[in-house]
């Protein structure tokens, strides 16, 4: 564990983009390790699924194809990151998920949670043992012990704007053996199903990212020249699906803590964790 730790504080200093969750430093005291990171003013992407499905306000068509290309953004600059010397790290997430998704109070998409992060600054040891990350969120080729790649990390992604437009994850069985034969056997059903009012280009590209075999699963960067023509107003969107589901919690945080309201509070306020 303080091992993965150190990593995750090795990979996140190493990578910056502005859809990643800044890491600002770290250390060590008498408590154990910590990481000073990036305090985003918003809420998880999990909590807006949550509050928008129970208020009956689907997501818009802007707001996934948004979503879904600053997160594409982020993992491209993971999987495309270089140490100083200019070799590349090979970073894989591996842990996309509502969860680790932060949507700012201004409509920003910040991934976070390195974690479980794969790259050449460690070699992952203990994958044979332990099976890392979320069931629903992983890639039927690890479940079969196959080699990993960066589509490992796009059908995480795919299964995350699946939950994103409808509410729900695309495999809902509640006993794991069930789940398991519906990820490697049966597959995640289209979108369009529960959203039949979203663009056919939107719902087929998710469809393209969850596909049961890497081979025939879109790649990232055909997956973010899709995304650069659809996401347009999506920010503006964002914005004010926070401030409609959240904003009343978020501006109490405020008092609390004695925030300043705005841009300046998520650019100039740390979190330690």
């Amino acid at each position: 564990i303080r091992r993965r730790f150190h990593h995750e504080t090795a990979v996140s200093t190493a990578v910056v983009h502005p859809a990643l969750i800044r890491t600002i430093g770290a250390g060590e005291d008498t408590m154990g390790p910590y990481l000073l990171l990036e305090y985003v003013h918003g809420t998880t992407l999990e909590d807006l699924i949550d509050r928008s499905s129970l208020r009956r306000v689907a997501l818009s068509a802007n707001v996934l194809a948004r979503l879904a290309l600053d997160l594409g953004r982020a993992l491209s600059a993971l999987h495309h990151a270089q140490d100083v010397h200019g070799v590349p790290l090979y970073v894989l997430h591996r842990d996309v998920s509502p969860q680790n998704v932060m949507i700012s109070s201004q409509g920003a998409v910040k991934l976070g949670d390195l974690g479980i992060a794969k790259s050449r600054l460690r070699h992952a040891s203990t994958d044979a043992r332990d099976l890392l990350g979320k069931l629903p969120y992983l890639a039927p080729e690890y479940l079969r012990e196959r080699r990993l790649g960066p589509a490992l990390d796009v059908y995480a992604l795919g299964v995350t704007l699946y939950q994103a437009a409808t509410g729900e994850s695309p495999f809902r069985a509640k006993q794991e053996s069930k789940l398991l034969r519906d990820i490697l056997d049966k597959g995640a059903p289209s979108v369009a199903e529960k959203r039949p009012d979203l663009p056919r280009p939107l719902t087929r590209l998710i469809d393209d990212m969850i596909a049961r075999e890497w081979e025939k699963r879109v790649t990232l960067d055909r997956a973010l020249y899709v995304l650069e023509r659809a996401a347009q107003s999506g920010s503006v969107e964002l914005h004010r699906l926070v401030e409609e589901l959240v904003g009343n919690d978020l501006r109490r945080r405020e008092d609390m803590w004695g925030l300043q309201a705005g841009p300046a509070s998520e650019s100039g306020q740390w979190m330690i964790l």
